[in-house]
């Protein structure tokens, strides 16, 4: 079971991440990843991937970036075109998405939204992402009770449900504090926004093979560091939640990435960690 947290702990965790995303604000255009394309992005979840999406891949001696991203790409179209009559959105939370989602097909997502600590967007890329529907929201993703950051989400893509969910910060998140109770509000938060067999992605601790540079990359799968323990503490939540709902949520876990999906007949919302690992 996750180890219990003390408030105390909490609070001062949450007082953390506020101070160190608000001098991060002042730097977001600095940020080495910052508006990272679809395919750089994609490359950072390839060992959450289906294995018909990547199994050909993996035996393959050297592989691009691109072919890791292209893969992400597919998985998500293919998933997708099932409903294709459904106006579809989706969020990248943690970036600004400009290039990540106008590297999907065209008309794949009605509205889409980026949401990042500063908009520092050109003026000719804000009129191309005005015309493909997709919105920059300011605001910290960590502060998951900031009712007004999630009603302007919500009034950009005209709805409370999304489709597709996709978070990686790289580097930035060794700044952050993630103890499991934070961690739990944010995925239950991200989780209560999925529609219906909507998807989410989302890297919880940066690792060398998150990095687009396949170099980092095999030397990573060479020599992989130890895991840390949030990686630890994820996978005693994921066991949980698959023993729980065994048909209801699709998980899958890399080294500090994880893929959900919300399956027609899921619950609405996931439990509190308390209520999860409560011994009967």
């Amino acid at each position: 079971m996750i180890e219990k947290i003390k408030f105390g702990d909490i609070k001062a965790d949450i007082k953390e991440n506020i101070k160190v995303n608000e001098l991060n604000r002042y730097s977001e255009s600095d940020w080495a990843h910052h508006d990272s394309s679809l395919w750089v992005i994609g490359s950072s979840f390839y060992k959450v991937l289906p294995e018909k999406y990547v199994g050909e891949l993996n035996k393959k001696i050297y592989t691009k970036v691109e072919e890791y991203g292209e893969a992400y790409k597919k998985y998500i179209e293919d998933t997708f075109s099932l409903k294709s009559d459904k106006e579809r959105t989706a969020i990248e939370f943690g970036g600004p998405g400009s290039k990540l989602f106008s590297g999907f097909t065209k008309g794949l997502f009605k509205k889409t939204v980026g949401v990042c600590l500063d908009d520092v967007r050109s003026s000719s890329i804000e009129k191309t992402d005005d015309l493909a529907g997709h919105s920059v929201v300011i605001g910290d993703i960590t502060d998951t009770t900031n009712k007004d950051l999630f009603q302007e989400i919500y009034d950009k893509l005209g709805t409370e449900k999304v489709d597709l969910i996709i978070s990686r910060m790289q580097a930035p998140l060794d700044e952050l504090k993630r103890n499991p109770a934070i961690l739990n509000r944010i995925i239950r938060k991200w989780y209560k926004l999925l529609d219906d067999n909507g998807i989410l992605f989302a890297q919880y601790e940066y690792l060398p093979e998150h990095n687009p540079d396949m170099e980092q990359k095999y030397n990573a799968e060479i020599n992989p560091p130890r895991k840390k323990e949030a990686e630890k503490n994820v996978e005693l939540w994921a066991d949980a939640i698959k023993l729980k709902y065994p048909n209801e949520i699709e998980i899958q876990l890399g080294r500090g990435v994880i893929r959900l999906v919300k399956k027609d007949n899921a619950p609405a919302e996931l439990m509190l960690n308390d209520e999860l690992f409560k011994v009967e």
